[in-house]
């Protein structure tokens, strides 16, 4: 048994949930084994079971113990205002299930909200799970109109990249709006929506909106409880394998180009170099200096151009996804800047060592 089994079985013995059979043996084929031990220190710390039937399970529903929960978690933050929790639940008399919410939030004459960011990645889903295996996100929650007053309720959900701003239509989108009129009687409704994780998607952001359609001081407003929030994995999985590769193909052609072009630069900087060593054997330290302050200048400038076009990018309204990879290319480029030329100063340190043997000869 390896270390990783050994962790599969320590979560197991915890309770917590694994993806399914099929999913973990797909993730192997793939080249890609789940990392149990980061499922189980992840859910330690955080007191959550990433894949189980709901990331909201511990979180409170009154508002003051919402907030305290949030602050002590990394995966979660919580806003919400105008919300007033009830329990027992007041102005609603329809006889429905028996599985009926026992406690709400319900709002009142004004819109009422509250709203969840959650950051599936600091749940303890693995990024590769996201980017590469596309799962559902599945919302559900619960909402009713008191009997004798009328009321408006909207449920949005967005998942979004790391740096997006949640205003924006970057990403994936959904909201529910509903609207009841007075004596309508309506029994609780459990509202689904249903989101498709793309590459690069993290934070998913839930609000609950209410109010009622008479004005009337007092929570006479929507009623809302029972959050939850769950992965579903699809049914045929994605071919993560021939899409990787082709991604490599790209990479490993741009890769190449590069290098041939950075040999080439390099051979004309040594011609260079050997030039103004020769024509300049009086005083070789004094050349090295000027060589390498001029190059430390092409340096900035080249890291200047970059964070330019980066910047003018951001501008047009580059996100989400696309804008990662603009921030991955620039991160590339400028590690590939600082050391861009110290094949140039090896060599021409070379050089030097062998112009000064020469000389003290």
């Amino acid at each position: 048994m390896d270390e990783n089994d050994s962790w599969k079985d320590r979560c197991v013995e915890k309770g917590l949930t694994l993806p399914p059979k099929e999913v973990l043996e797909y993730m192997h084929e793939q080249g890609h084994a789940f990392d149990f031990a980061h499922l189980f220190e992840h859910t330690d710390k955080q007191k959550i079971d990433p894949y189980g039937n709901n990331l909201l399970l511990h979180l409170p529903l009154k508002p003051n113990e919402a907030k305290d929960f949030a602050i002590r978690k990394t995966w979660l933050m919580y806003e919400g205002n105008s919300c007033t929790h009830e329990s027992p639940i007041v102005g609603y008399d329809v006889k429905g299930e028996s599985d009926d919410p026992i406690e709400c939030l319900s709002t009142s004459c004004q819109w009422g909200y509250r709203k969840l960011e959650i950051d599936l990645e600091k749940c303890g889903i693995e990024p590769w799970i996201l980017d590469n295996l596309k799962p559902i996100i599945v919302i559900e929650e619960k909402h009713a109109p008191r009997n004798d007053c009328g009321a408006m309720y909207r449920f949005s959900a967005k998942l979004l990249a790391y740096g997006t701003d949640h205003s924006t239509h970057s990403g994936s989108e959904v909201e529910i709006e509903r609207e009841y009129r007075q004596w309508a009687g309506e029994p609780w409704t459990r509202e689904e929506m249903r989101l498709i994780c793309k590459r690069g998607h993290r934070r998913l952001i839930l609000c609950s909106e209410g109010k009622d359609t008479r004005d009337w001081a007092g929570n006479y407003g929507m009623k809302f409880t029972d959050t939850k929030v769950r992965i579903e994995f699809l049914e045929k999985l994605p071919e993560v394998k021939e899409m990787v590769t082709k991604k490599e193909k790209n990479s490993k052609h741009r890769k190449h180009r590069d290098h041939r072009k950075q040999e080439a630069d390099d051979k004309e900087k040594v011609k260079f170099a050997k030039n103004e060593s020769q024509s300049n054997s009086t005083n070789p330290f004094e050349n090295y200096q000027q060589i390498c302050s001029q190059f430390h200048l092409e340096i900035n400038e080249k890291i200047r151009r970059l964070k330019k076009k980066l910047k003018k990018s951001t501008k047009n309204g580059i996100g989400g996804e696309e804008a990662m990879e603009k921030r991955e290319e620039a991160e590339k480029k400028f590690e590939e800047i600082s050391e861009m030329y110290l094949p140039y100063l090896r060599i021409y340190a070379t050089e030097l060592e062998q112009l000064l043997d020469e000389t003290n000869g």
